[in-house]
């Protein structure tokens, strides 16, 4: 549903602007071009009223379109016959104090994503010695285990992608 609205609402901008470029375009080609554009106007005012449709019409079709994109992603929790949702910034934000624990000198670029219930996540790690990788990344994935479980209450699988920085050549 969301490609209908943007491509709806695309392909109208698109045919648009095309429309107005070829009508600027030829209007000064024309003898009284413009004399006759005014006289268009107000001879035929429910063209205007007709334009102002089309544009409100674009301009709510943007307007969905644009709030079918931004909306919340939520965590289903089902606990016996209650059904809770958890909003993907609770995620973020027990990760972020997470990596403030981890990494007190670093700020972390972190992300946090829902989609179809399940759970990624992607960082950005500072530069760590190649031999002291793997370890951190088992102690992360025990600790974002017991966080997700305990506090969160996620007991399903999720995805974590994490990168570390380059070591810096300065």
């Amino acid at each position: 549903m969301n490609n209908f609205f943007y491509n709806s609402a695309t392909f109208i901008l698109a045919i648009f602007f095309i429309f107005v470029g070829v009508f600027c375009f030829f209007l000064p080609q024309t003898p009284n071009g413009i004399n006759a554009l005014v006289n268009f106007i107000i001879e035929n005012l429910w063209m205007s009223y007709l334009g102002a449709a089309f544009f409100i019409t674009l301009g709510v079709l943007m307007l969905v379109h644009i709030r079918l994109n931004t909306k919340k992603q939520y965590y289903k929790i089902k606990a016996g016959n209650r059904l809770s949702f958890l909003d993907e910034n609770i995620f973020a934000q027990y990760l972020d104090t997470y990596w403030k624990e981890l990494f007190p000198n670093n700020q972390i670029p972190s992300a946090v994503a829902i989609k179809n219930n399940k759970l990624f996540i992607k960082a950005d790690l500072p530069n760590i010695p190649l031999s002291e990788q793997k370890p951190l990344l088992l102690q992360i994935e025990n600790d974002l285990n017991e966080m997700l479980n305990k506090y969160l209450g996620y007991h399903q699988e999720y995805t974590i992608s994490i990168n570390f920085q380059p070591e810096s050549t300065t």
